[in-house]
């Protein structure tokens, strides 16, 4: 959507909400369903609002008679565009001097419809709030913009969590996540056996390094930095080829913990390029952190490879830390030959399980 389309939007819904009232908070009635006519997303409306198809890059338009209003655009999903740079590239647009949107307030992840979501907050002119949702599927993506009077935002803000809730992306946007975070297996024993009682356990936690994680007894801790941890099977063993391994990165360039997350993406993919060969992604995706009501978005990707003749699979999450900690992210990579990585993938699973992202001290040690 054009700078000149937003705004003149923007100016058409303030006067309607300098003359609003603020409503209380009711559940609303629904009202008119909209279908796209090609891509056969629904949403449905609160009764009392109306739905404008202005055209061009906008599919509808929301106005309320509360004082608020919603424009909805879709598009097909460019290849390998994350959330997060889709974010990037709207806020380039509509966020700095004399533009839509002045001052970001704050950033989370949340699930829209089951998807995987950015939510923007943001200040704008006239004394307006916005809200920016993002949202991807297989085949398309969504982006909801939200405005309402700064005084009144709050009191609006859950019609619009409605309307979100009443939203349904088209067919084929929802494919079933091969890996749920949050549902590791139960952990296997380290060694021969197949199945048996769960093993003991022992916790790695510096807080440094902002994190905390359990693993089986048997297995060894290398340092090969200061800022990484290296978790294997004992040395004699099958296991100790199965590492999992955790490292924070904070690129110099980056100055979000979400731009260091994508660097250090980005990164990583090229150093298959240079350092292995015959490699093959087979699966690539979003990834979502949720504990102790710290929700982040994250990326994943599951890849075979050979490197020094023998041939591997990994399974890596790149997840950035709150935006408060700075620009830093985490890296977890469970890696083992092709031959052992089902075998020993539960205890790497029970270790992302374990995974708690806390506080990162900053103090010397």
């Amino acid at each position: 959507m054009g700078s000149a389309r937003l705004q003149a939007w923007a100016a058409s819904l303030l006067v309607l909400a300098c003359a609003a009232v603020p409503a209380a908070r009711a559940e609303p009635t629904a009202g008119q369903t909209f279908e796209h006519p090609s891509r056969h997303y629904t949403v449905t409306i609160p009764a009392d609002a109306r739905i404008r198809e202005p055209g061009g890059t906008v599919d509808i338009a929301i106005d309320s008679d509360k004082g608020y209003g919603v424009i909805l655009q879709s598009a097909d999903i460019g290849p390998g565009a994350s959330i997060s740079e889709m974010a990037a590239t709207l806020e380039a647009a509509y966020l700095g001097p004399d533009k839509a949107w002045n001052r970001k307030v704050r950033q989370e992840v949340t699930l829209v419809a089951g998807l995987v979501s950015y939510n923007g907050h943001y200040e704008g002119e006239g004394g307006a709030s916005y809200r920016v949702v993002i949202t991807r599927g297989q085949i398309n993506s969504y982006t909801f913009i939200f405005r309402a009077r700064t005084p009144f935002f709050p009191q609006m803000e859950p019609e619009f969590d409605w309307i979100l809730a009443n939203f349904k992306p088209a067919p084929g946007d929802l494919p079933p996540m091969p890996i749920p975070p949050g549902q590791a297996k139960p952990v296997a024993p380290v060694g021969e056996q197949a199945a048996g009682p769960m093993p003991a356990t022992r916790r790695f936690a510096e807080r440094h390094l902002g994190y905390a994680v359990d693993y089986d007894a048997g297995w060894i801790v290398e340092r090969p930095s200061a800022e990484a941890v290296m978790l294997s099977g004992p040395e004699g063993t099958d296991a100790f080829f199965a590492t999992v391994s955790f490292q924070n990165v904070a690129p110099p360039e980056a100055k979000t913990a979400v731009q260091a997350a994508s660097m250090a993406m980005d990164d990583i993919l090229a150093q298959f390029e240079k350092q292995a060969t015959d490699v093959v992604f087979e699966r690539r995706g979003p990834y979502i952190y949720s504990k102790n009501d710290m929700l982040l978005l994250g990326q994943e990707f599951v890849v075979a490879y050979v490197q020094a003749e023998q041939r591997y699979r990994q399974w890596t999450l790149v997840v950035p830390r709150p935006e408060s900690d700075g620009a830093v992210a985490h890296i977890w990579s469970y890696r083992a030959p092709v031959d052992r990585f089902d075998r020993f993938r539960p205890a790497a699973e029970a270790i992302l399980q374990s995974w708690t992202i806390v506080k990162r001290e900053t103090t010397n040690r």
